[in-house]
């Protein structure tokens, strides 16, 4: 049975590894090994925005939800440049900066799902659906 819940600090690494599944292949051009993209971007997650589908103990997807007031994740870049290596960490903290963090042109009334990821071995269950009707 999923179970969606706020995240908790205690999750960060599981959440971060969630996404790094979920965006595997976006984040492949900078590192194909998911453990350490999700130990490059931890750090820059904001978890307050973010909810967890919960199976049985384990952190099956992810869902964040944003405002005006700020997204759900950001770029750390000496966090980067320790998983990635100097010259790739610079450029990963250039790219994903526009990804995480440009402003992006919503009314200030108006919340947006930014991030919806789940675990490979969760897929094709309903646990993204289960997390959007929750957020809704």
């Amino acid at each position: 049975m999923v179970h969606i819940r706020k995240a908790e600090e205690t999750d960060r690494n599981h959440v971060a590894f969630c996404i790094a599944e979920g965006f595997e292949k976006d984040f492949s051009i900078l590192c194909k090994d998911n453990q350490k993209v999700a130990d490059a971007i931890a750090a820059g997650l904001h978890m307050e925005r973010f909810y967890v589908a919960d199976v049985e103990g384990d952190i099956a997807g992810v869902l964040a939800i944003s405002d005006c007031n700020g997204r759900a994740a950001g770029v750390e870049k000496v966090s980067l440049k320790k998983q990635f290596g100097f010259f790739q960490g610079v450029i990963a903290a250039f790219v994903l900066k526009e990804e995480f963090e440009k402003q992006l042109a919503y009314p200030v009334t108006t919340g947006y799902i930014e991030f919806v990821a789940v675990r490979k071995e969760y897929r094709r269950q309903g646990i993204a659906a289960a997390m959007l009707r929750e957020s809704m």
